[in-house]
């Protein structure tokens, strides 16, 4: 037997989500000295000072804590995008403006999406659940929300308008889009899909619709196609029209192969008319290819490369349907109002953060 001056550690494991909690415990050392301490932490220290001992045994009796819950009952950590917006240079989802917003002008944006209200809209209706009233499936296909904020659309020819005339015979909109901002995040799934199709926004649009007697749809397209090409569309009656990229006719290459599945895509299609050239219209589109619409991320300027602007001079003629008495070389300088999003022969793809915003038109 020796003498010296000892010190008895005990650490308990507790889970992540431990709580506190206040406890006695007893120690006993050779049945000699009792010593009792309170425990309100998971590491518990008592020192014997100045005794002589033999350690023989060491017991400890701490609470049950296998009713702790665990920690995947924690609720999860709000959306950083739901905290973080500076409304004087980004928009509702935290994602940076290109171009200032006109003043009391209402624009249109998807939070609605993510209520927690799962939903499918069947053709030609609304959302029921847009504060708005303005989003419409059109086309073929499905429209499926989740709640989650997620759009699905699949199908042979689904499409989103933002449509705010409210009934066809409407002569008037409750708002008409003319100069606009539009961004969108996409997400392709498989390898299916028409060539053409894609990640397609169509701006200055009509509220009827694409079908084959309506001779007004008057559109121009920002369009991320399946098969990895860009380019701007214009149409004036539909279904003709014509692309150009660098030139009339000519598309440019946006990926070396397809358009990437199962990765989140960003685009903003701006479209205004210069207030120092009224008879024109100019078309900008811009990617995101970096964030994968992390939250996180999002919320970087950088991110957005601009890809290409046009100007239509009267320069960009079309094919036009016969029988619409349509000017071939006609600008659209203000067109009908509406924004959609089209795609075709897709058995699903997914959008989110979607929205249109009316902006002040640059001098050039």
């Amino acid at each position: 037997m020796s003498e010296e001056k000892i010190k008895i550690s005990i650490n308990v494991e507790l889970p992540k989500t431990f709580k506190p909690f206040s406890s006695t415990i007893q120690i006993s050392v050779d049945n000699n000295l009792n010593v009792e301490s309170k425990i309100d932490q998971s590491e518990i220290s008592v020192e014997v000072p100045d005794v002589t001992v033999e350690v023989s045994d060491v017991t400890v009796e701490v609470p049950d804590v296998s009713n702790i819950p665990d920690v995947s009952d924690v609720p999860d950590v709000p959306d950083i995008s739901d905290v973080t917006v500076n409304p004087d240079v980004q928009d509702v989802f935290g994602i940076p403006m290109l171009f200032k917003s006109k003043p009391n002008f209402p624009g249109w944006d998807s939070r609605h999406w993510a209520n927690g209200n799962s939903r499918e809209v069947s053709s030609i209706n609304r959302d029921p659940e847009d504060p708005t009233g303005w989003s419409q499936k059109r086309g073929s296909g499905t429209f499926k929300l989740s709640g989650n904020g997620i759009l699905e659309m699949g199908g042979r020819q689904p499409r989103i308008y933002i449509n705010s005339y409210k009934q066809p015979e409407d002569s008037l909109p409750e708002n008409f889009f003319v100069n606009t901002e539009s961004t969108v995040y996409y997400k392709r799934h498989g390898t299916d899909g028409a060539n053409w199709g894609g990640l397609l926004i169509g701006s200055r649009s009509s509220g009827e619709g694409h079908s084959s007697d309506i001779g007004n749809t008057t559109t121009y397209y920002a369009r991320f196609r399946h098969d990895g090409k860009i380019d701007f569309e214009k149409e004036l009656t539909h279904p003709s029209s014509e692309y150009r990229w660098d030139k009339i006719h000519q598309h440019g290459k946006l990926y070396d192969d397809n358009l990437p599945s199962d990765q989140w895509i960003g685009m903003k299609f701006v479209v205004y008319t210069p207030t120092s050239k009224p008879d024109t219209a100019k078309l900008i589109v811009y990617i995101d290819r970096k964030s994968n619409a992390n939250p996180e991320l999002i919320n970087n300027l950088d991110n957005w490369e601009k890809l290409k602007e046009v100007v239509d001079s009267g320069d960009w003629p079309v094919s036009i349907k016969s029988g619409y008495g349509v000017d071939p070389k006609k600008v659209i300088v203000k067109g009908n109002g509406v924004t959609f999003i089209r795609n075709t022969g897709i058995a699903k793809a997914e959008y989110k953060w979607f929205s249109v915003r009316e902006i002040n038109a640059p001098e050039i």
